[in-house]
C-alpha cells in the first residue's frame, strides 16, 4: 500500500463514518510511534482540504526514563516543523497506578484521556465550540483484530465482538475518533519508511509479557501459519457483522428503554419490572446496562451480574437487591426495578457499602450515655439468645424479609415493613435505610426520625450490670 493509498484509506474512513466535519478542531494523541506519526502526517495533509484544525497532544507516561523524554522532544519537534500547536506534559503513571490500585496500562489510559479532557477545556475557554472538538487516536486494523481476539479469549458477547468503534463519546465527554482503523500495521510501517518519518520505537511492544503482546506476537502468527493466512481479514469481517447486529439490537433496546422508564434521577433509574420480565434476555440485559450507564457505570458489568439481576427480576429472590461493581446496586420496590449508586458507598475506591459499626461491651460503671449511640442490657440479650459473644452477632445492613422490632407501648412484634408504612417513609427509600440488629431482630434504626427508633427489648434498668453499646462511625 503506497502513501497515496494510506491517505485515501484514512480519508474514506473519515467520510464514511463522519469522523471529521468542516470547522472541527482535532486533538491527535501523538505518542511518536509509527501509528500516531503516520496519522499525524496524513491529517496534516488533509486539514486544509477538509477544513479542520489539527493539534498534537503528547503525554510522557514516565514509564521509560530517558527514552520517554526523547519521545516527548520528538513529538514536540514534529509539531513545530509542521506548524501544528503541540500540547505536551508528563505524568508519573507508575506512581499513579500504585496509588489508584490500577495496572500500568489502565493508569496510562486514564492519564491520556484526562489530558485530552484538560486540553478540551482549555480550547473551550479560548472560544472553541465544544461540540466541534474531536480527539483522534491512532488505533489501526491490527489493534482492532487483537482486541476482538482478546475479548473472545476472556469471554464476550455480540457487543464485544463488534470490537473498536470508529467514533464514540468517552467517560470524559470527549468525542473520540479512529481514522486509522481500516489500515493494517504493515502498511503504516511502509508509509513511514516511504516518507522517511523515522518514528520512535517502543521495544517493550515486542516483548510477550502482556496478554495483548502475546496475541500479536504469538497467537496471530500461529493462526496465520496453521489455520488461515487471512485471519486478520476474517476477524475483521466477523467484527463488522457483529457491529451490524449490535446496532440493530440497540435500536430496539433504546425504544424499549423509553417505554419502560418510570423515573429518572441523578443517581437512580426506575424501570417497569413487569415490562422487563416480558423482554427477551438479550434486550432486558442491555436495558439494565443502559440504565447503569445513565447513572455512571458504563462498563465492568459482567454476565454474572446480569444473571444475578435476572434472578432478582424473574424469580424474586431475596434479599431484594443485587450488587454491581463500584458500589452500584439493583433493587426491587413493588413493581419497579431501581438501578443506581449505593447511597452508603463513599467513593469508587472505598468498597464499603455501609457505615462502620462500633460495638462495645462494658460494665455499668464504665457506661456513659452519649447522643447517637444505642445501649442495651447485655445480660438480657445473652439470656434471650442463650449464648455469650453478642458483640460478634450484631450487624448493620438494609432490610430483609422477616425483619421486626419490638417497640415500647406496642404489644408483640412490629414488622419493619409495617413500621416504614406507618412512618410514611417513601417506598423508594425503604430498601436503603440501614438497620442494626441480630438476625431478623432489629435493635436500632438510626436513620429514621430525629432520634431514630430503638428496640424495647433488652432495655437498661436499675438492675443492669453490663451494657452493650452500638455506635455508627462516618454515618451519612
Amino acid at each position: 500500500m503506497s502513501s497515496d493509498i494510506v491517505r485515501e484509506a484514512v480519508k474514506n474512513t473519515i467520510e464514511k463514518y463522519n469522523l471529521i466535519e468542516p470547522g472541527d478542531v482535532v486533538i491527535l494523541g501523538l505518542s511518536g510511534g509509527p501509528d500516531s506519526v503516520c496519522l499525524f502526517n496524513v491529517l496534516v495533509e488533509l486539514s486544509g482540504e477538509m477544513d479542520f484544525t489539527l493539534h498534537g497532544a503528547h503525554l510522557n507516561h514516565m514509564f521509560r526514563p530517558g527514552a520517554a523524554e526523547e519521545d516527548q522532544l520528538y513529538a514536540e519537534n514534529m509539531c513545530e516543523s509542521a506548524g501544528v500547536c503541540c500540547w505536551s506534559t508528563a505524568v508519573d503513571c507508575p506512581q499513579m497506578a500504585e496509588e489508584l490500585g490500577m495496572t500500568s496500562e489502565e493508569a496510562g489510559r486514564k492519564a491520556r484521556y484526562d489530558f485530552f479532557a484538560e486540553i478540551t477545556e482549555s480550547l473551550v475557554f479560548d472560544g472553541a465550540d465544544r461540540d466541534k472538538i474531536k480527539v483522534a487516536v491512532a488505533q489501526n486494523l491490527d489493534d482492532h483484530v487483537e482486541t476482538v481476539l482478546f475479548r473472545m479469549i476472556r469471554g464476550t458477547g455480540t457487543d464485544g465482538l463488534a470490537g473498536i468503534d470508529y467514533i464514540r463519546v468517552n467517560e470524559n465527554g470527549n468525542t473520540v475518533i479512529r481514522p486509522l482503523l481500516d489500515v493494517k500495521k504493515k502498511d503504516i510501517l511502509a508509509y513511514c519508511d516511504e516518507n522517511r518519518l523515522e518514528p520512535r520505537m517502543d521495544h517493550t511492544n515486542e516483548l510477550p509479557v502482556y496478554s495483548r503482546n502475546k496475541i500479536r506476537l504469538e497467537l496471530i502468527p500461529y493462526l496465520e501459519e496453521n489455520f488461515n493466512a487471512n485471519i486478520k481479514d476474517m476477524v475483521n469481517r466477523l467484527s463488522q457483522i457483529s457491529r451490524d447486529d449490535r446496532d440493530f439490537i440497540w435500536e430496539q433496546v433504546n425504544r424499549d428503554y423509553e417505554k419502560l422508564l418510570v423515573r429518572k434521577e441523578d443517581n437512580e433509574i426506575w424501570l417497569d419490572k413487569n415490562g422487563l420480565m416480558d423482554r427477551l434476555p438479550s434486550v432486558r440485559h442491555r436495558i439494565i446496562m443502559k440504565a447503569f450507564s445513565e447513572v455512571g457505570l458504563p462498563s465492568d458489568i459482567t454476565n454474572a451480574h446480569l444473571k444475578q439481576a435476572d434472578e432478582l427480576i424473574m424469580n424474586g429472590v431475596t434479599p431484594q437487591r443485587a450488587d454491581f461493581p463500584k458500589g452500584y446496586l439493583m433493587r426491587i420496590s413493588y413493581d419497579n426495578v431501581i438501578c443506581g449508586k449505593n447511597p452508603f458507598e463513599k467513593g469508587e475506591n472505598e468498597h464499603r457499602a455501609m457505615p462502620k459499626l462500633i460495638v462495645n461491651e462494658l460494665d455499668i460503671d464504665q457506661y456513659e450515655k452519649r447522643p447517637g449511640t444505642a445501649a442495651f442490657d447485655l445480660d438480657q440479650m445473652e439470656a434471650a439468645y442463650g449464648r455469650a459473644g453478642m458483640k460478634e452477632m450484631i450487624e448493620i445492613r438494609t432490610r430483609m424479609p422477616g425483619d421486626y422490632i419490638r417497640l415500647a407501648g406496642v404489644q408483640g412484634r412490629k414488622k419493619i415493613q409495617d413500621l416504614f408504612v406507618d412512618m410514611k417513609i417513601p417506598a423508594q427509600e425503604r430498601d436503603m435505610i440501614p438497620l442494626v440488629g441480630i438476625g431478623n431482630e432489629i435493635l436500632w434504626i438510626p436513620a429514621v426520625s430525629q432520634r431514630g427508633r430503638y428496640s424495647a427489648s433488652y432495655r437498661m434498668n436499675q438492675d443492669t450490670k453490663r451494657v452493650i453499646t452500638v455506635e455508627i462511625s462516618d454515618f451519612l
